[in-house]
């Protein structure tokens, strides 16, 4: 009867822990190589869903796996990740957050960066760099993605079912000529958040929060460089102040605006 019992409380211990893999750090530790080879990496493999996948200093990474994943990214100061075209990262977390002080390009069509399972932060100083209109940031359904740092470019922040939320706490930067569109359920940010078009003629920054509520945001806008803010939505209110130099405000049939509520 014991032996019967242990070796239950075994069987148990496998069913419950799965295939045993413990997760791992991830090192990418070579100067330039793809993210598939596990050659490239401490760990000796390709990082699974629960593994944490750093990018070291120096170093640059080709992500090269169509359904590529990790528990968390951290890309290290004058690290870099090139999502290529058609290539996804899926982001877990859940055990830590991710932390960009390097450069995550989002380099083609259907390149994409996914945050699922969990309210998600992306902290730290480096940016995301969106190179294509077609190249997306997703968000779970049901869950927030706050980000710390800076996403500029042109992509597409979205989620497919309408029930994800997007929070600024860094800066958005429409910065190349095309669209960088934020499609999500609810748009929010904090008082130290920047929404900024700049830098090319072309660009534009496409709010479009599909909640029905106007939201109360507390950042500044920058609107220059003739670029286009294009609020295709209910609008928003801000405590933030609009500081506008050139361009276009393209609205929406009834949506709000206002800057400097109290």
């Amino acid at each position: 009867m014991f032996r019967a019992m242990v070796i239950l409380i075994a069987v148990l211990g496998l069913v419950l822990g799965g295939t045993g893999v413990q997760a791992e750090t991830c090192n990418f530790n070579v100067s330039s190589g793809n993210w598939t080879d596990g050659g490239n990496r401490s760990c000796g493999h390709e990082p699974t869903n629960a593994d944490l996948a750093v990018i070291q200093s120096g170093n640059t990474c080709a992500m090269d796996d169509a359904a590529g994943e990790a528990d968390s990214l951290t890309v290290e100061s004058t690290a870099t990740l090139n999502i290529q075209a058609s290539k996804k990262l899926t982001l877990r977390s859940s055990t830590t957050n991710s932390t960009i002080t390097g450069t995550v390009n989002l380099q083609g069509s259907a390149s994409e960066l996914a945050f699922i399972d969990n309210d998600q932060t992306i902290d730290g100083a480096g940016k995301i760099v969106g190179q294509h209109n077609a190249a997306k940031i997703t968000v779970t359904s049901g869950e927030t993605l706050t980000s710390e740092t800076t996403i500029e470019g042109k992509l597409k922040i979205t989620d497919a079912t309408n029930t994800g939320a997007f929070r600024n706490h860094g800066t958005v930067h429409a910065n190349a000529a095309g669209t960088l569109e934020i499609s999500t359920n609810t748009i929010s940010d904090n008082a130290g958040a920047d929404w900024r078009l700049s830098g090319s003629a072309s660009a534009t920054l496409l709010l479009n929060q599909t909640y029905t509520v106007v939201p109360t945001l507390f950042g500044e806008f920058t609107l220059s460089d003739n670029g286009t803010l294009d609020v295709d939505s209910v609008g928003f209110w801000t405590k933030g102040s609009l500081y506008w130099s050139g361009g276009t405000m393209d609205l929406a049939a009834n949506a709000q605006i206002r800057f400097g509520v109290d």
